[in-house]
């Protein structure tokens, strides 16, 4: 499953907190990326749509501003599920 991006405006301390708790739940299924970066740069190249705005790009679709927070929580809850399942076969493993 490829990793999800987060568009983030690294200015502002509340967008920076809300971002890096979107990554650390989302179990690396997401990275944040400033939308003043290099990296950042380079999707708006490709996602020329994004360019300055708070955005998740997942695969092939986009979200952009108020639709990030239902497909982050997405994003997210498929990271939970992820890790638990390679936990829970961790767990089986040891136990044979």
């Amino acid at each position: 499953m490829p990793e999800a991006i987060l568009l983030y405006r690294a200015s502002c301390l509340r967008c920076r907190w809300l971002a890096r708790l979107a990554t650390t739940v989302a179990f690396g299924a997401m990275r944040r990326v400033p939308l003043d970066s290099g990296a950042a740069q380079q999707l708006y190249e490709r996602l020329p749509q994004t360019r300055g705005k708070l955005a998740l790009i997942e695969a092939d679709r986009v979200w952009i501003s108020v639709e990030v927070v239902p497909a982050g929580l997405g994003v997210a809850a498929r990271g939970l599920v992820r890790a638990l399942r390679s936990c829970l076969a961790a767990l089986a493993t040891r136990r044979t």
